[in-house]
């Protein structure tokens, strides 16, 4: 089964530097490169601590690697719509990796995961009953985008999502954050200094 992981790693790896040969415009096929490589990180990263006893270790090093996974995905979407490549280098490439990140969500989703047990007692949080009203609200594009990247990756840094979308301004991002949260489509959870999203 370890073999097969591997075999379709490299058919992965192979199809993106197809597709990278195809892109004559040096920003992208610079951004590309990037991409491949934390790909390859990223697999690599994964595959040590999946060889690890520590079954959180494994569960997380599992969501990390679907997180770079999911942005590769999207930046491949980015380039379809620009119609940036070849079709074919493009299409094959996003074939596989989708292949490739159902079959690492399903071995995710089978591990099960011993939930840690905090030491200090917690407060409980009041219950947050949200409306129909509040669920059915229409939200714009952009924040339908952060609203998909934070499912695709639950758990994520604020730091995390301004980043994948560079585009738009810092503020502009945390903005639709505050306005997806208060709407209830996303949780905020404070960690240290740290601000993590996940979608409710």
């Amino acid at each position: 089964m370890q073999e097969g992981n591997h075999i379709h790693f490299v058919r992965i790896v192979t199809a993106l530097s197809a597709l990278q040969q195809s892109i004559a415009d040096k920003f992208f096929n610079g951004r590309l490169a990037e991409k491949i490589q934390e790909f390859i990180s990223g697999y690599l990263e994964y595959r040590i601590k999946a060889g690890k006893e520590d079954d959180v270790a494994q569960y997380k090093a599992g969501k990390e690697y679907i997180i770079n996974i999911t942005r590769l995905g999207e930046f491949l979407e980015e380039l379809e719509y620009l119609k940036i490549g070849k079709p074919t280098p493009l299409l094959v490439s996003r074939d596989r990796l989708l292949r490739h990140k159902l079959a690492l969500l399903k071995k995710v989703a089978e591990r099960k995961v011993p939930v840690p047990v905090r030491q200090e007692a917690v407060p409980a949080r009041p219950a947050v009953t949200r409306s129909a009203k509040t669920k059915s609200k229409r939200v714009n594009p952009t924040a339908e985008k952060i609203l998909s990247f934070v499912k695709g990756a639950p758990g994520v840094r604020t730091k995390e999502i301004v980043s994948e979308f560079s585009a738009l301004s810092d503020r502009t991002v945390k903005r639709m954050l505050k306005e997806l949260t208060r709407q209830g489509f996303l949780k905020k959870e404070s960690e240290h200094k740290a601000v993590h999203y996940s979608a409710n």
